[in-house]
């Protein structure tokens, strides 16, 4: 009982980890085909999923997104239409002389490797 215990805890962790993986690949590859600038680093928050978000708020997250001084236009997004779970990976950008925060909004599934929206914080 005890080893199995051990085995479903460490496959679950193995799984958020992945999955983490794979969300800042998602967002570093979008960075780097939309910033207006190669001089930065990036900082990872968690990991995490929301439902609180519809439709309406990710479409007016979308228009913001368009304005957004850091990215060159413009910037393609996924379909969000539908999407009741999205995930969510906060991120600092820091340059040479400013630190952005943006949140990036992903389609639960990371197969896709959509970005929803993408939230000036």
């Amino acid at each position: 009982m005890k080893k199995l215990l051990v085995f479903i805890f460490g496959a679950v962790l193995i799984t958020g980890c992945g999955q983490r993986h794979s969300a800042k690949g998602i967002v570093k590859d979008f960075i780097r085909e939309y910033a207006v600038t190669d001089d930065y680093a990036l900082i990872f928050g968690k990991l995490d999923s929301t439902y609180r978000i519809n439709d309406s708020v990710m479409g007016d997250l979308q228009k913001r997104c368009a304005n957004d001084k850091f990215f060159k236009q413009p910037v393609s997004l996924g379909d969000y239409h539908g999407i009741k779970t999205k995930l969510l990976l906060p991120t600092k950008i820091i340059m040479k002389d400013d630190t952005l925060r943006r949140t990036f909004y992903l389609h639960p599934d990371l197969k896709t490797k959509s970005i929803l929206a993408v939230k000036e914080n």
